[in-house]
């Protein structure tokens, strides 16, 4: 589901940049992404570090500017080298608003059966550039691994992917719900934790 209600005024590019706003919700339900086993991925991540979790969720949670801002390069890659493989996308949200010409990322995330992803952050299109940040996080809405990628829509820094230590061992113990309390929240909207099924 898709809605958009916008406003501006001016003819040239720069004026209707400068007085646009618009209120951008997206929603969907039991969704199929073909060429890439996101949980697979997330969990072999210690030998996957050339992939950038910030192509991830800008495919998935900005659509087209986030493929312009990450220029959809490793992205690509990956759904041509892994075309039998698919992720069943639980639950996703994209709540977005526009105002002077500057994308707010209100409430963005993603559920996978195993995993939520979330995005925050903005893009400013009249200075040309952008804060934003791609985050794993865990039941408790704190960050697992995450990504920044900052600069301009021209030229955008990928930072490192960060890694939460202390959550990060074992691999397997990640997606658990026991964290404790001392953690800063990542992501705090709507979209629920998948609940997990403890193996025997």
């Amino acid at each position: 589901d898709f809605s958009l209600i916008m406003d501006f005024q001016g003819a040239s590019l720069d004026t209707i940049l400068s007085t646009i706003n618009a209120d951008i919700q997206l929603k969907g339900k039991d969704l199929n992404l073909r060429g890439l086993d996101i949980d697979k991925f997330i969990t072999r991540f210690q030998r996957s570090q050339h992939f950038n979790l910030v192509d991830l969720g800008a495919v998935l949670l900005a659509g087209p500017v986030g493929l312009a801002v990450t220029k959809g390069s490793d992205f690509a890659l990956v759904f041509v080298h892994n075309p039998d493989e698919f992720s069943s996308i639980t639950e996703l949200i994209s709540n977005n608003s526009i105002k002077d010409g500057q994308l707010e990322l209100s409430d963005v995330a993603f559920a996978t059966e195993k995993n939520r992803i979330a995005a925050k952050g903005w893009l400013n299109f009249i200075s040309d550039s952008l804060d934003i940040t791609i985050g794993v996080v865990n039941p408790k809405g704190c960050e697992i691994l995450s990504q920044q990628v900052q600069g301009t829509l021209k030229e955008p820094n990928l930072g490192k992917v960060h890694i939460i230590a202390k959550l990060f061992a074992p691999v397997s113990n990640i997606f658990k719900d026991k964290y404790g309390d001392d953690c800063d929240s990542f992501y705090t909207g709507k979209l629920k934790h998948p609940e997990l099924k403890e193996k025997d």
